[in-house]
């Protein structure tokens, strides 16, 4: 039952990517693909899934203190990203722009990426990530679903070696905040503020929601420490910020249990 609800779902899944290549989303394909990413992971669940002891942590009585949290969480680790950036001799800001008329992207990407980090998050971190450490344990099983997560990122735009090392480390990440607080919402609100502060900053995974970012600045360095065209998911700063917020998630988590 297990191998049939696993093969099922990936053939699902892999032809959301053929009907909607990451080349030519638009706001229309983001709002349905993620919504098919929900509902695939629900059909999924209720087809395949008799245990109803274990949930995939989207019924959280304390979801709003969840989602604020992580929504805290995913905009200091882009800020501190940009100031690593920053204070480096690769990177020289060249101008800070905001007018009125881009309150309407910046509200419109905040929407979009709502419905990416629902979305992802609800299939990975949700459905795939409950099935696996429930087969193989938490070690392996966040390990595994945050492989297939960044194997979702092949098809971007400027995808790189580093891209994928720092796409697997924020699968970590954001599979420990889902499996240590047990709650969905905690990685729903990292996903949606990585993605829309980067936003302002940088491309996207390869690529660009915003009509123009509202910091611009100037490269000077080789892609795998500036991030390059895919942004700072692709700068080695990310690998080694997201390195140590898994540690320190580690760490939080291990001094609760000592002292609990």
């Amino acid at each position: 039952m297990y191998t049939l609800a696993w093969v099922s779902t990936l053939l699902l899944v892999s032809l959301l990517f053929v009907w909607f290549p990451s080349q030519n989303m638009t706001a229309a394909t983001i709002v349905v693909q993620n919504g098919l990413f929900v509902l695939i992971s629900f059909l999924a669940w209720h087809l395949w899934e008799s245990d109803s002891s274990i949930g995939m942590g989207w019924q959280d009585p304390q979801w709003k203190t969840q989602f604020l949290y992580g929504s805290v969480c995913g905009f200091l680790l882009i800020i501190v990203i940009f100031l690593l950036q920053w204070i480096s001799p690769w990177l020289d800001i060249t101008q800070v722009y905001f007018k009125p008329t881009l309150l309407y992207p910046v509200l419109f990407s905040g929407a979009a990426f709502l419905c990416v980090a629902i979305g992802e998050e609800v299939f990975s971190r949700g459905y795939i990530q409950t099935l696996m450490v429930r087969q193989a344990g938490p070690g392996w099983g966040i390990a595994i679903t945050s492989l297939f997560f960044a194997s979702f990122h092949f098809g971007n735009p400027h995808f790189t070696w580093v891209s994928f090392i720092n796409i697997v480390l924020a699968g970590l990440f954001l599979g420990l905040a889902r499996h240590l607080s047990g709650s969905l919402w905690l990685p729903i609100g990292i996903h949606l503020t990585w993605n829309w502060t980067q936003s302002f900053f940088t491309p996207v995974s390869g690529m660009q929601f915003m009509p123009r970012e509202i910091v611009s600045f100037h490269l000077s360095g080789p892609s795998w420490i500036t991030g390059g065209n895919f942004g700072f998911e692709g700068s080695v700063f990310t690998t080694l910020v997201l390195s140590g917020a898994i540690f320190l998630l580690l760490r939080l988590a291990s001094h609760v249990k000592a002292s609990s």
